[in-house]
């Protein structure tokens, strides 16, 4: 194995033992300046000491469903969606139409490939266009549930027993990654 003493490198005039040092002098994180010099930047504009112009290709227009955007923030406007919803729909297998709102979403049971994927719901029924759970008449069980922190009340409908959805809610609530509504 060979024993890799630090290089040591010269920024207006000053020397350093290495880049860490120096990245410390001019306030910026070693992989910053690792990154940056690995992508061409001259030692200059690395450390800030001089304006680094973006290359002209930087901005790359875009063409979506037939219309031409400067930017996916414009595109992304233009829908009027919230930054990067559209990739993340696309990447689940939603097509271009209906990762933009054009058409209606795919039905939620299925894989990223689009192929069916197995659920426990074996009917399902389209009204007006949204997907629901067909069941026998009788088999929707409504049920409450009281936050006695912030005295709010969630009222919901179940197709499986009140007790296999209240186990459903305490791990959706244990397990979510969003910090709690209060």
């Amino acid at each position: 194995m060979k024993n890799k003493s630090p290089k040591k490198i010269i920024v207006e005039g000053k020397l350093f033992d290495n880049l860490a040092d120096a990245a410390r002098q001019y306030d910026l994180l070693p992989s910053t300046l690792r990154a940056r010099l690995r992508s061409g930047w001259s030692i200059n504009e690395a450390f800030g000491i001089k304006f680094r112009k973006k290359p002209a290709n930087f901005k790359k227009s875009i063409v979506f469903l037939g219309n031409k955007f400067n930017s996916l923030k414009d595109r992304d406007n233009y829908y009027k969606l919230n930054k990067s919803v559209i990739e993340k729909r696309i990447q689940r297998g939603w097509t271009d139409e209906q990762a933009a709102g054009v058409e209606p979403p795919p039905h939620r049971h299925r894989n990223i490939d689009g192929s069916h994927r197995k659920s426990n719901l074996k009917l399902f029924e389209e009204i007006e266009g949204k997907v629901f759970p067909k069941t026998t008449l009788g088999n929707y069980n409504l049920y409450s549930i009281y936050n006695e922190f912030n005295n709010k009340e969630y009222i919901g409908v179940t197709t499986s027993s009140i007790r296999s959805r209240l186990i459903q809610h305490k791990y959706n609530a244990k397990n979510s990654s969003r910090p709690p509504k209060i």
